[in-house]
């Protein structure tokens, strides 16, 4: 048996309960807490709200608060206990379900898209940096567990962007090997606050405070 504890939220009212279920699950034969989930949806309760797409560590949807820790559900073992609840600092929908839509609108705004490369241009990164880093940061899910850990961020706050952003500035900074108005724009979304922290979660191992936070750092 697999005791799980979910936190439910009512979207109509706002109001936020912890629902207890017993599920009839063997916790040691490697059930993933997704797979966990998809049985109580299917078998016992089809009002739960939560998010997924690939199954295997590909999309980032089934992004969640596991035993208080950003995880992955299609990546992460059930045990015999297990707490649940979505990401924090961001717009909950219902239930397991964050609204990432307003993430879509400030890379718009922000103009981070990559374009085409000339060759021509030279940063201020060792060649071998650039593509070590690089090849991290190409790893992000896009999860949003990097923004659920920050103690800083929360989506109404304009003035600090915080890691998901930093990261996409570093992946285009690193390719075009060039920052130019890129140092302005770190500037203006608050990089320097993370001087004294380094705490992003990244359930896929990115070093995000290593590679698109601290290099960074040092050019402001």
């Amino acid at each position: 048996m697999i005791m799980a504890k979910i936190r439910r939220t009512d979207p109509t009212t706002g109001d936020s309960q912890w629902q207890d279920y017993t599920v009839p699950l063997d916790a040691g034969k490697k059930h993933s807490v997704l797979g966990m989930l998809h049985y109580i949806y299917t078998n016992m309760d089809d009002t739960l709200g939560y998010s997924y797409a690939c199954r295997f560590q590909r999309c980032g949807l089934c992004a969640m608060v596991i035993n208080d820790k950003e995880s992955l559900a299609c990546i992460t073992l059930c045990g015999e206990d297990i707490k649940i609840e979505p990401l924090g600092n961001l717009p909950l929908v219902r239930d397991l379900v964050v609204d990432r839509r307003f993430l879509l609108a400030e890379l718009r705004q922000h103009r981070l898209l990559p374009r085409m490369h000339t060759g021509e241009e030279k940063g201020p990164f060792a060649r071998r940096t650039v593509v070590q880093n690089f090849q991290h940061l190409v790893k992000c899910r896009e999860c949003l567990c990097c923004l659920s850990s920050c103690q800083r961020y929360d989506y109404r706050n304009t003035s600090f962007g915080g890691p998901f952003l930093f990261v996409k500035i570093a992946q285009l900074a690193y390719q075009e090997s060039n920052l130019g108005c890129r140092t302005e724009l770190l500037r203006d979304l608050g990089l320097e606050q993370c001087r004294t922290c380094g705490e992003c979660a990244c359930p896929v191992g990115v070093p995000i405070y290593r590679t698109a936070i601290k290099p960074f750092l040092a050019l402001l």
